[in-house]
């Protein structure tokens, strides 16, 4: 993915998650609104689940991954544009998972 598409997708998801609170704990909604937007919400209309599949294959279209990670880092950096969902998944789950790799490393079986 070349610089200036990276850069043009961080700005399109950043707009999104400003805009459209809804979308900041909902990948797949995310992920879907920017895809009806690169193919045209007209277009969108008028396609066919398989001409869609075969945009996703061919990388027509951004990877939901890249998207993903995107809106991980935009979320990470700026606290605006975190959902509801973020502090309990980021302070439930990170004491959470340091308590599994510690357990790991000393080889202890939860079992």
């Amino acid at each position: 993915m070349s610089k200036i598409f990276k850069e043009e997708l961080k700005g399109k998801v950043k707009e999104y998650l400003t805009n459209h609170p809804t979308l900041r704990d909902n990948d797949s909604r995310l992920i879907v609104n920017i895809w009806a937007e690169y193919i045209g919400r007209k277009e969108l209309n008028l396609m066919s689940a398989s001409d869609l599949m075969i945009m996703i294959s061919n990388d027509e279209l951004p990877s939901g991954s890249t998207i993903r990670r995107i809106r991980r880092k935009l979320q990470e950096k700026d606290e605006s544009l975190r959902g509801e969902k973020w502090d309990t998944r980021h302070n439930k789950l990170e004491p959470q998972a340091k308590e599994e790799l510690k357990h790991w490393r000393l080889g202890v079986s939860y079992d």
